[in-house]
């Protein structure tokens, strides 16, 4: 629909903030400041110096907008219902009213997560479980050793005040917004990439984390890390000093901080505790002990099994894993900096799912910690000519009494049987060696099997009892920043993507970046919708076309032979990669043809390529990976689906860029 100028002039916005976040679970964090979930309508009503006519002012927009069924529009007077997209970029947002190329700020608001609606990718069925893991702001973590489980209290804090500020400080400091601002909050939209951006940031290896780790030696210069008890603390403190790395932290101080912005940000989450966890340095899935037979020297081995190691797990789907759901649920997420994952200390989010069946070619990270919790120990004699000879191996020792609080007690619960079949069973040893044996450079399609699943079983034990064997999580570990620092975690090279007629399509490797997309006889468009309902489809002969809503917006298409056509309608609408009068290019890459289109990212990876007939797309990440691609008989293009458009209400992310929650008045 074209903007037409009116002569309607804003006075005025009510929020309702108390009621609207107490509908969207939000009056903990704050009843003074509008913060809405996704998916979820909320009320504001605008207030206009002149009576109001919906005839000749029909009511359109890309985020769903009504009249509410009472109101007096000749009095001037709007109550508007807005619903977010389930899908719409979690973050802060700015309302404007437009009137003759002048915009009036009417409001700030903060958009999350929402469990609570069943097309969020973060939905969680359960009430319980929502309270549990979303609003608890107390819990339960667990250290000690396997035979001598202690538990300490965690205060998690989350809806304490200015969270909302430091959990955002914390995206928009990271790595992944400094390089491409434009491409990192459209990816917000994504709890997968939130996740593995918030592991990333919790330790300060590589960027501007909170928390600095150190395992052994003198804490001066900080606290030692068992002197922490809560969340808030350590984040305030980092806020204060200007994002600087609070020292000092270790596995249980990683975990419980992660918990609080996780939870923050709407992510069901919960700490989990694993007892003989072990570190493989070399993705071999197996803990090697050297040791050397006369006259030949000793040789160190880089692995190790910690007495017990922290990590976290957040409930979301997995559809870049499988279109099934196969994979949805909990994810393993380890803001501990242990191994480097595509060029950054982050780990996750691994499906636990994926972990159980053996399926470590998955992204991400699966196979580092599938061996955590499931690798054989085995001793080799090394001799004077260098070759070794297996002399024990112990396949029961690792993964232990993987614990994590019961929901609505303070009872530990054990998930043991989520990561892993009963150990020494058949089904185990099966699953070990599938997991061995898996060929990485075979194109997930090709060699998916099927690997049958035991049903969750989780055994509830009365606390932990015994005393504690020690503060520091590992058994042989290091001090310094960093408890190791190889190379990828790797094995999971995670190449989705397809191939239609010729060409490839190439995610990155590790445990991070990766691509997702189809094929078809052609291609397919594909696009998150930034909040502007963007539409994902493939076609049969030639190209996909991915458009948004909301007036004008953008559409890009391939034509038939090659070549991507990129065009605007609707007055100003927005051209891929770039910015039509008030924000930011939506950052993507469009290419087709013949030759090869690149492109990278280090965190959000979206990049999207693609061939037509021939050449390869590809696209890196370094934080995440959201890389787009297709091959096939044509080339593909892909937007940002974040159209800037010339409106009377508009809802505008607070780094200058539109994320098209647009209204015409």
């Amino acid at each position: 629909m074209a903007h037409t100028h009116t002569h309607i002039h804003t006075y005025g916005v009510e929020l309702h903030t108390e009621t609207n976040n107490t509908e969207h679970h939000t009056s903990e964090i704050s009843v003074t400041e509008l913060i809405v979930r996704r998916g979820q309508p909320f009320t504001v009503t605008l207030r206009l110096r002149q009576p109001f006519n919906p005839d000749r002012h029909p009511l359109t927009a890309s985020w769903k907008l009504e009249l509410h069924k009472n109101s007096a529009p000749h009095t001037g007077v709007l109550p508007l219902i807005i619903t977010p997209p389930a899908d719409a970029p979690i973050g802060e947002y700015i309302l404007t009213a437009s009137h003759r190329d002048e915009d009036t700020l009417l409001a700030r608001l903060v958009v999350l997560f929402n469990t609570w609606c069943p097309e969020d990718g973060v939905f969680l069925p359960d009430e319980a479980e929502r309270q549990e893991y979303v609003m608890s702001e107390q819990g339960i973590i667990y250290k000690g050793s396997g035979n001598y489980i202690n538990s300490v209290s965690w205060d998690f804090g989350q809806f304490e005040d200015d969270m909302v500020k430091i959990c955002m400080t914390i995206l928009n400091v990271s790595n992944n917004h400094l390089d491409n601002p434009a491409e990192d909050v459209s990816a917000r939209a994504d709890p997968t990439y939130v996740g593995r951006v918030v592991s990333a940031m919790i330790n300060s290896q590589d960027d501007h984390g909170v928390v600095y780790g150190k395992w052994g030696g003198s804490y001066v210069g900080g606290r030692s890390p068992s002197h922490w008890s809560g969340s808030h603390a350590i984040l305030k403190h980092w806020l204060n000093i200007n994002c600087h790395p609070v020292k000092f932290g270790q596995c249980w101080v990683f975990a419980g901080v992660m918990c609080s912005v996780m939870r923050l940000f709407g992510i069901p989450c919960r700490v989990v505790t694993n007892y003989s966890s072990a570190h493989d340095t070399n993705s071999n899935l197996t803990i090697d002990v050297y040791h050397a037979d006369y006259g030949v020297r000793e040789r160190e081995s880089p692995d190790s099994v910690w007495n017990f190691h922290v990590w976290v797990e957040g409930w979301m789907k997995r559809p870049d894993l499988a279109v099934d759901g196969k994979f949805d649920g909990w994810q393993v997420l380890d803001p501990t900096p242990q191994e480097m994952s595509n060029g950054i200390f982050c780990c996750g989010p691994a499906s636990v799912k994926a972990i159980q069946s053996g399926d470590v070619n998955l992204k991400y990270d699966v196979p580092f910690v599938f061996a955590e919790v499931n690798a054989d120990c085995v001793d080799w004699l090394v001799k004077a000519d260098g070759s070794k000879l297996k002399i024990f191996s112990d396949t029961k020792k690792v993964g232990q009494n993987i614990s994590t609080k019961s929901v609505g007690s303070k009872k530990r619960r054990n998930i043991t049987d989520n990561y892993k079949h009963r150990e020494g069973s058949e089904k185990e040893r099966n699953v070990f060696k599938y997991a061995l044996t898996r060929d990485f450079t075979i194109d997930e399609e090709e060699e998916e099997n099927e690997v049958e699943e035991e049903n969750e079983e989780a055994m509830e034990t009365s606390d932990g009892t015994g005393a504690a064997t020690g503060e520091n999580e590992e058994a042989t570990g290091t001090s310094g920043g960093a408890v190791a620092a190889t190379g990828t975690s790797g094995g999971a090279v995670a190449a989705t993507g397809t191939s239609g007629g010729a060409g490839a399509t190439t995610g990155t490797s590790g445990g991070a970046g990766a691509t997702t997309g189809t094929s078809g006889g052609a291609v397919a468009a594909t696009g998150t919708s930034g909040g502007a309902g963007a539409t994902t489809g493939t076609s049969g002969g030639a190209g996909a076309t991915t458009g948004t809503s909301g007036g004008a917006g953008a559409t890009t298409g391939t034509s038939g032979g090659a070549g991507a056509t990129t065009g605007t309608s609707g007055g100003a609408g927005a051209a891929t990669g770039t910015s039509a009068g008030a924000g930011a290019a939506t950052g993507t890459v469009t290419g087709t043809s013949a030759g090869a289109t690149t492109g990278t990212s280090r965190g959000a990876g979206a990049a999207t390529g693609t061939s037509a007939g021939a050449g390869a797309a590809t696209g890196t990440s370094r934080g995440a990976g959201a890389a787009t691609g297709n091959s096939g008989g044509a080339g593909a293009a892909t937007p940002d689906n974040i159209p800037l458009l010339p409106v009377s209400l508009r809802f505008r992310e607070v780094n200058h860029r539109s994320l098209s929650a647009e209204s015409f008045l």
